[in-house]
């Protein structure tokens, strides 16, 4: 259900998901003027759960919507949190059971956005964008490294959305190409901004699905590569460090990875029961033939890695050194937001008008 912008929404019934929010495109004034958050936030649908629903049925709504958050409220529409794919992640690690009550989730110590750091990751529509970058920026590195933030006006108790990390990556395409930030962001590479290979956890074919999340978890990292080890070589898991079970990065070769892994496969493991035991390499079933649209070159520019996600709606692109199939890094829509915020502190990115 879509209402107009900025409209604060009534909580859905029991057992409900709910669509909130307005579609239309960002910008439409004439000239150029400052993104704001709703600039944004009001693009996509947000979903929004009540208290009474489960782990099941936040990921059920995550894949149905394709989206990593989804809100939670109470028979009063006030906002108790929120659920993303790390949360699921994390209770698909730990053995949670699939019926566990979403309000329970966000009263362990795993959860991502609490109720009590739903005031710290909140901003009103009308903040800047770079604000939003800045926050999810900041949260990165504590114990609650949530890349969402939730927008709400202040003194209203009804959520007018969340904004996650992706959303700002196509705000990056929504930018006029002849604002500062833009031209800035167009002349830095994706080389410049990715996480280089040695920087991720690398795991053999034979790795299972409960050592690939394990390795995310201890790595704090949202992928995992997956290559053809050496023959003989196993798989580690459990923490082990970089390259768990490869006792060198130069032991899997670069040309050698064969997929990723990433919280939404996680998440959909979660819903379809999958068992955490199972062989990565089974579960990434043919991924590698589906790479092309999510690959990336190391000397393309950052604004188009952040059009390629937007397209694609997809949080991590592979990143192949130019002329190969190389593997060299992987580049997220968390870096692309981090390296907005970078940009933005001196210049305030615009929306090109009609």
């Amino acid at each position: 259900m879509s209402e107009p912008q900025g409209s604060p929404q009534a909580p859905p019934a029991e057992g409900d998901v709910q669509a909130t929010g307005p579609s239309s495109a960002v910008g439409g004034e004439s000239g150029d003027k400052p993104l704001l958050v709703k600039d944004v936030a009001g693009k996509h649908n947000t979903v929004v759960i009540n208290t009474p629903s489960t782990l099941t049925d936040a990921a059920d709504a995550l894949i149905s919507h394709d989206c990593t958050a989804v809100l939670v409220v109470d028979e009063h529409g006030k906002v108790s949190g929120a659920i993303t794919e790390n949360d699921i992640l994390q209770a698909y690690l730990i053995g949670m059971p699939w019926h566990y009550s979403v309000t329970a989730w966000l009263l362990t110590d795993t959860a991502r956005l609490p109720q009590f750091l739903v005031g710290v990751l909140t901003l009103p529509p009308s903040a800047p964008l770079a604000e939003a970058a800045a926050t999810m920026r900041e949260r990165a590195s504590s114990e609650f490294a949530c890349r969402h933030v939730v927008v709400q006006e202040e003194g209203e108790e009804l959520p007018y959305g969340i904004l996650s990390a992706l959303d700002l990556a196509r705000a990056l395409c929504a930018c006029s190409p002849t604002s500062p930030a833009f031209r800035r962001l167009r002349g830095r590479t994706v080389a410049e901004v990715m996480k280089p290979r040695a920087a991720l956890p690398v795991l053999a074919r034979s790795a299972t699905l409960l050592q690939a999340v394990d390795e995310m978890a201890f790595a704090h990292q949202n992928c995992v590569l997956i290559a053809a080890a050496a023959e003989g070589v196993q798989a580690g898991g459990g923490g082990g460090g970089p390259w768990p079970g490869l006792a060198s990065p130069e032991e899997a070769p670069l040309g050698d990875v064969i997929g990723v892994v990433t919280p939404r496969d996680v998440l959909r493991a979660f819903v379809e029961h999958i068992p955490g035991d199972s062989r990565v390499d089974s579960w990434l079933h043919g991924l590698q033939s589906r790479w092309q649209p999510r690959a990336v070159r190391t000397d393309a520019p950052v604004a188009d890695a952040a059009a390629v996600m937007a397209a694609a709606s997809v949080h991590h692109l592979v990143v192949i050194e130019p002329g190969s199939s190389n593997v060299v890094g992987v580049i997220s829509a968390t870096d692309v937001a981090y390296h907005m915020r970078e940009e933005e502190q001196d210049a305030s990115m615009v929306v090109g008008g009609a």
